[in-house]
């Protein structure tokens, strides 16, 4: 599960909110930069192992709700996690399949591949960039 939050970006929306600008807004921009990033990597790794029997779990990655919603002003770190979402045809959940594909089960025929954590190798600093990229353009507007 590829974790983004916003940690690291006190002092711009502090700043940010002193100037009159959303946080929130911002906060959600960057985070859905860094999401789709996220996606993207998931994406590539699923299709790099093969992990394709259906396409529902590749077709399920997607983030979830940034937490910290709404905050009035800036109160810590909001952060949304990116995953296969939901449950495939046959009923089972698409984050259990990665789990399961992630660390293996207990029969020697069915080990895990860790490939969550090439995810997070591809997509790890170019998460950072893209949400470093939309506090450039916000900065740029002042």
């Amino acid at each position: 599960m590829a974790h983004i939050d916003t940690s690291g970006f006190e002092d711009f929306f502090r700043e940010m909110q002193i100037l009159g600008e959303d946080i929130d807004e911002i906060a959600d921009e960057m985070l859905e930069a860094g999401a789709e990033v996220a996606v993207e990597a998931w994406k590539n790794v699923i299709k790099e192992h093969d992990y394709i029997d259906t396409g529902d779990m590749l077709a399920s990655v997607a983030p979830n709700k940034p937490t910290n919603l709404r905050s009035k002003k800036y109160k810590g770190p909001r952060s949304i996690e990116v995953y296969p979402q939901g449950e495939d045809r046959n009923g089972m959940s698409n984050a259990e399949k990665a789990y399961i594909l992630h660390w293996g089960t207990s029969n020697p025929k069915r080990r895990g591949s860790r490939f969550v954590d090439e995810v997070d190798d591809k997509a790890g600093r170019k998460i950072y960039e893209a949400m470093e990229q939309v506090m450039d353009e916000h900065l740029k507007k002042l």
